[in-house]
């Protein structure tokens, strides 16, 4: 997150084109990305919003992807 620029308190709205509107789950919607891929994040911080660029990473765990 910080190498992206993201900051706490920030609240992504949108990734790429896909609307964060409650009905979806951000980790759904980025599991259809491979690690190393670019994409455009439309955020909202404080009563500003904006559109930041993030290359994925990967990241293991033990718990099954839902």
């Amino acid at each position: 997150a910080a190498k992206a620029k993201l900051k706490a308190g920030d609240v992504i709205l949108r990734v790429e084109r896909d609307i964060l509107d409650g009905t979806v789950d951000l980790g759904e919607i980025l599991s259809a990305y491979r690690p190393g891929s670019s994409v455009l994040l439309h955020i909202r911080r404080g009563t500003s919003e904006m559109d930041v660029p993030v290359t994925l990473g990967s990241a293991e765990t033990s718990e099954p992807l839902k």
